[in-house]
Parts: structure tokens; C-alpha cells; sequence
């Protein structure tokens, strides 16, 4: 794994990493999922063979998809803030409010199942489930892994103010301990940490971690 702790080289990975998406798969139920840089910025938008979908900022962030080329703009839900979208087997995963609940979306129907009916923040999918950080009041800051269906919610960490996810690797930044950088391998199921430093930023891409230290 590498380090780099110099904070202009890491605000241009920053940049490079937001624009990246993954797609494992890519047939009628396509799947794009969000990049943990995207993510970090917003996850506003997802590009596939398809649409583009993404909140709409013209139209009070109401969730939008277009045609490949730019064109035909189509209204698939409104009425609230959309962020960190991905596509998942043909389903659009995002949060809806600003902290908000965890939805599931069909994009030619607009219509919405309730996943998680909790505030949450940072919603990172994974093809076997999904990571996200609490956002309410004594639950703030606890970092959870949830089946596709928002249930069998397993406990990750707690206190955490950042995390960016890898393959099976999860860090995150906990503090509880100096704001130091963790690594959780979902595999394993344990956690361990790698970096000892007071980190106010991640994120990681391809085995490497990239983060600011407090001043």
C-alpha cells in the first residue's frame, strides 16, 4: 500500500478519482457503481452505455436521466435533494435529503422502496451490499455494512468522520484515535490501523490510500 501525504499531489488524485466509475457488469440489469472520490464529492451524477443520471440543479436537485448524447432530459423522481447515486442491477441507489433516508429507485418509474429509514450520509454500494455513516443525533458517526435490501446491518466502526472502500477493504478515519487511519477487510472481518497520523481527508483507489493531515 502507499502513502502520500503531500496536500497538492493528493488534491489532484482527488479530482482524477471523482471522475471514475466501476462497471462489473453491464447487460439489462446495468451496474455502474460510484467511485468512492465521486462519492466524496457528492456522487451527483452516474454515466452508462444508457443515461446519464444525475441531480438536476436547475430543477431544486430533483433526480434527472438523460440520452447518452446529452439530449432529452426526463424527470424520474422529485420532491427531494438526490446524492451519491450509483446503478445496480438496473436500480438507482441514492440518498434522498440532506441528511436523508437510503432509497432504491426504479428509473423508468420512478417508483421508490425505503431501504434505510435513517439518516445516513456517504452511501458507498459494493455488488454484495453497502456502507454508509449514521447521521443522527447519539448514532452519529457509526460506520454500518447492509445487505442490498437495507437489512442484516452489521456494525463497522464508530466515531468516524471519513471512509473510501476498495475491493474488500474499508478505511476509514476514526476519531477515537487522533483521527488516524484505519483499514477494516471485510473478508476478515477485522480492523486494524495502518496510519498514525491526524488525517482530516481520504480516499482510496486500487490498493492505494491518499489523505490530508490536519495542520
Amino acid at each position: 500500500m502507499k502513502k502520500r501525504g503531500l496536500f497538492t499531489a493528493i488534491l489532484i488524485v482527488l479530482c482524477i478519482l471523482c471522475f471514475k466509475t466501476y462497471n462489473p457488469e453491464n447487460s439489462s440489469g446495468e451496474t455502474y457503481l460510484n467511485s468512492s472520490g465521486n462519492i466524496h464529492n457528492g456522487g451527483f451524477i452516474i454515466k452508462t452505455d444508457s443515461a446519464y443520471y444525475y441531480t438536476n440543479h436547475n430543477d431544486n436537485d430533483k433526480l434527472y436521466k438523460k440520452d447518452p448524447n446529452g439530449e432529452n432530459a426526463e424527470l424520474i423522481a422529485g420532491n427531494k435533494f438526490y446524492y451519491e447515486i450509483s446503478l445496480l442491477n438496473g436500480y438507482i441507489y441514492c440518498i434522498s435529503g440532506s441528511p436523508g433516508k437510503i432509497y432504491k429507485i426504479s428509473p423508468e418509474t420512478g417508483r421508490k422502496k425505503l431501504l434505510v429509514n435513517k439518516l445516513a450520509s456517504s452511501l458507498t454500494l459494493t455488488e454484495k451490499g453497502m456502507y454508509y455513516i449514521l447521521s443522527e443525533y447519539d448514532d452519529w458517526g457509526k460506520l454500518y455494512f447492509a445487505n442490498l435490501n437495507g437489512r442484516k446491518r452489521r456494525l463497522i466502526a464508530q466515531n468516524i468522520t471519513r471512509f473510501s472502500v476498495t475491493g474488500d477493504d474499508v478505511y476509514y478515519i476514526n476519531s477515537d484515535d487522533g483521527n488516524s487511519i484505519w483499514k477494516y477487510d471485510a473478508a476478515e472481518k477485522k480492523s486494524e490501523k495502518i496510519i498514525d497520523c491526524g488525517a482530516s481527508d481520504i480516499v482510496s483507489d486500487e490498493g492505494s490510500v491518499y489523505y490530508t493531515v490536519k495542520d
